[in-house]
């Protein structure tokens, strides 16, 4: 009993370590070392840019103030028209509906559901009608937010 619960702990100190890495550490010490090498590659070595930009930490400043808007506008292009409507089209399992988008993926799943309960009933599947429930329940939290 206890080597599995050591177990069942490790793996999720696991999960969350990659989680934390992969999605934060990794991602901010990547930018900081892009603007670093930009810094030293192109201001540097550009005596005009070197003028217009004496200091790294006026470059960051410059750097934050045209960088982050152009890459909101990017990903906001490529949510909206460009990469994710394909892959929803693709394949619309796998992706989490946000905002409005809910209102139309909801409807689906939830009749899904309904339809297999009532076909587990009718099998007599008390197991499946019970897991059934459950992820009709996960379903109805998520759309409410919770």
């Amino acid at each position: 009993m206890f080597l599995l619960k050591l177990k069942e702990r490790i793996l999720r100190y696991v999960v969350y370590f990659r989680r934390g890495h992969g999605s934060w550490l990794a991602y901010l010490i990547s930018f900081a070392n892009f603007v670093v090498i930009q810094y030293r590659l192109l201001v540097e070595r550009i005596p005009f840019l070197e003028s217009l930009i004496p200091s790294l930490s006026a470059f960051i400043v410059t750097f934050f103030l045209v960088y982050v808007p152009l890459a909101i506008i990017i990903g906001r292009f490529d949510i909206k028209k460009a990469t994710v409507p394909k892959e929803i089209e693709v394949s619309p399992f796998f992706y989490r509906p946000v905002g409005k988008e809910i209102k139309v993926y909801y409807p689906v799943w939830d009749t899904i559901l309904e339809v297999l309960e009532k076909i587990s009933e009718k099998e007599g599947l008390k197991d499946e009608i019970k897991r059934i429930k459950e992820a009709r329940e996960i379903l109805n939290k998520w759309i409410k937010g919770k």
